[in-house]
């Protein structure tokens, strides 16, 4: 989690002095391991044998909340046993089944646009050249700036926006790529390769929501609209939050979770994606807002709550928020 661990466990703590944070990580010098007041080894482990591992370390070691961050779905597809066990799990999807569609853009776009959660881009799901090809002449035949990006990624993992020349040296690395080295890349990969999503490029604003639901239904949601670089700006956007919320309501997430969208030329709110995890840029939306998004989800996660909580903190808006990097020392 780089140096999101870091923030998370900082705003923990603000929220609840008394707690106290056992880490674990396969690199003996992160971030996240100097946060905690404990520490561990992550296990090399996969699928169910990393569960029962993670059962295991929970139990050896007092654990009351364990907060993944990666193999969601092979711990989602268990969360009874850890209920069993006493142990509450941060997982915004509630079932194993659920999280494996979050986890494939392709399936969470056409439920979004089956239960009209928002409108989707116009885009095609490729796994051969011939089929990227064809995809990338009808979307610009259609008017549309073309873009493609991996079915199953984080983040912006794989993002490049298909034109026609070769980028410049000019251009920010990474963003853009001509055809032919898209082909030559797809080539490589070996077909069928790993299913490709070639989409319209939406022009407009790009907003990341951090969203705090609990059994389905929305308790907070703060918008923030990336203005440039580090620089982000959370605003008053009633239509995201209701994006958010019937996000909320049709996978019935829990705990934190984030929603993307970029509005198409038309200001229409678009739907990129929607993560079962917290976002890495979290802790923004959490200064720019002065709610504790975290801290809110610890508290459903330490009561279990039967019903909704309403955060303590209306979220401000209309806030301009950065970042500035800071010196931490990690082994003396």
């Amino acid at each position: 989690m780089f140096s999101s661990g870091w923030h998370l466990a900082r705003l923990l703590r603000e929220s609840n002095p008394e707690i106290h944070i056992r880490a674990t990580h396969d690199l003996p010098d992160s971030l996240v391991l100097a946060a905690a007041d404990e520490r561990g080894g992550e296990s090399p482990l996969q699928g169910d044998d990393y569960v029962t591992w993670a059962l295991e370390q929970c139990h050896h070691h007092g654990i009351d909340v364990f907060w993944p961050h990666h193999r969601l779905g092979a711990i989602a597809d268990r969360l009874p046993a850890f209920t069993a066990a006493g142990v509450a799990v941060v997982c915004a999807a509630p079932d194993g089944a659920t999280y494996r569609i979050l986890a494939d853009k392709v399936s969470q776009l056409e439920v979004c646009r089956a239960d009209e959660v928002a409108r989707i881009p116009v885009y095609e799901a490729v796994t051969t050249i011939p089929e990227f090809r064809a995809a990338v002449d009808r979307l610009a035949a259609g008017g549309h700036t073309v873009c493609c990006k991996p079915a199953r990624a984080e983040g912006a993992t794989g993002f490049r926006i298909v034109t026609d020349e070769a980028p410049s040296l000019f251009t920010p690395a990474g963003v853009q790529i001509s055809r032919a080295e898209a082909e030559r890349a797809l080539a490589v990969a070996g077909e069928p390769f790993p299913a490709l999503l070639v989409s319209e490029y939406l022009h407009g604003f790009e907003w990341s929501i951090d969203c705090v639901a609990w059994k389905g239904e929305l308790a907070v949601a703060v918008a923030r609209r990336k203005v440039d670089g580090r620089v982000q700006r959370v605003e008053p956007a009633d239509d995201l939050i209701e994006v958010a919320r019937r996000a909320a309501a049709t996978f019935n997430l829990s705990y934190t979770f984030n929603v993307q969208v970029r509005e198409d030329a038309g200001g229409t709110p678009t739907m990129l994606e929607i993560n079962p995890r917290m976002a890495a840029g979290t802790s923004v939306s959490c200064a720019g807002s002065g709610v504790n998004l975290p801290g809110l989800a610890l508290d459903y996660a330490l009561t279990g709550a039967t019903s909704l909580v309403a955060p303590p903190v209306v979220p401000a808006a209309g806030v301009t928020v950065s970042r500035i990097e800071q010196m931490v020392v990690l082994t003396r």
